[in-house]
């Protein structure tokens, strides 16, 4: 899944096989369902989620279920599997705070970042209200406020699958 400036989703498909020496011939791209040509343009597959550019997403593999996070401070899931995108629900409207990154954490968690100054944990069995929210702390002999200058990205480990 990848974002893009007008707030909208590309979904690519890539298959490569598993055994070493592969050749180029052999790897397989798919834009939204069509084969892709060296040089090819991707073509959106949602049309815009967010007001602003979509700057992170994520895939739960277990599910396909993606979540997308926007300048606008809006966190949406899709199914991947659905060929028309369709929101399955939003876990954040939008707010003032960028949202520049998101990370699955669970089947049914969450968590972004952005220009908040913190992290936040969403349940998605409960859209609109954060489950946990860790703020940004200030270096010694700093002001909050003048050290953080948002959260730019953020990963998980070991519950990635």
């Amino acid at each position: 899944v990848v974002g893009g400036e007008d707030g909208a989703l590309g979904l690519v498909r890539v298959a490569m096989p598993a055994a070493s020496g592969a050749r180029e011939g052999d790897l397989q791209v798919e834009c939204v369902g069509e084969a892709v040509a060296p040089g090819a343009v991707l073509k959106p597959w949602t049309p815009p989620l967010h007001q602003g550019a979509a700057r992170a997403c994520d895939v739960w593999a277990d599910t396909s279920h993606v979540a997308s996070a926007g300048d606008d401070g809006r966190l949406v899931v899709l199914d991947a599997h659905q060929s028309d995108a369709p929101v399955l629900s939003e876990i954040c409207a939008p707010s003032q705070a960028s949202l520049r990154a998101a990370r699955w954490t669970a089947a049914f968690s969450i968590a972004t970042a952005g220009t908040g100054c913190g992290v936040q944990l969403w349940d998605c069995r409960r859209p609109g209200r954060e489950a946990l929210r860790m703020e940004w702390e200030a270096a010694p002999n700093h002001e909050a406020a003048a050290a953080c200058h948002g959260v730019q990205c953020l990963d998980f480990c070991p519950s990635r699958p």
